[in-house]
């Protein structure tokens, strides 16, 4: 019996691609074949945990993880990379506190690689998974 090895890029049986390994848990991962939607960061988060009723393991990636999806992404594809109008930003699940002890979630452009944290903003939502 012959091992199948995944490049990044590859479809999976159940339609998700095949991201690499996760610089965060050196476990495989993989990405959703297209963008969820635009959302703000809380209810990305609040999505992720009722989608994760009927996907197990489905999560916004973390910060280490977009920026492997970003190196990727013309093997990956279906990212939004116009740049125009806040459009192209990706969430990720990594937040910062600010002194008043309120998170700021980490995003990153995918048009120029452009990095921010910010709450209140919209952003496209590519769902991840173990």
């Amino acid at each position: 019996m012959t091992e199948v090895v995944l490049k990044i890029g590859d479809k999976t049986d159940d339609g998700w691609i095949y991201a690499g390994e996760s610089p965060d848990t050196h476990k495989s991962f993989y990405v959703a074949p297209k963008d969820d939607y635009k959302s703000n960061w809380f209810d990305a988060v609040d999505q992720a945990k009722y989608l994760q009723k009927w996907t197990k393991g489905i999560r916004l990636p973390t910060k280490n993880e977009l920026n492997q999806i970003f190196n990727n992404k013309a093997k990956i594809g279906g990212f939004d990379a116009s740049g125009e109008d806040g459009a192209g930003w990706y969430w990720s699940s990594d937040s910062i506190k600010s002194p008043y002890n309120e998170d700021y979630p980490w995003s990153k452009r995918f048009s120029d690689g452009a990095e921010t944290y910010n709450r209140i903003s919209t952003s496209s939502v590519r769902f991840v998974r173990d």
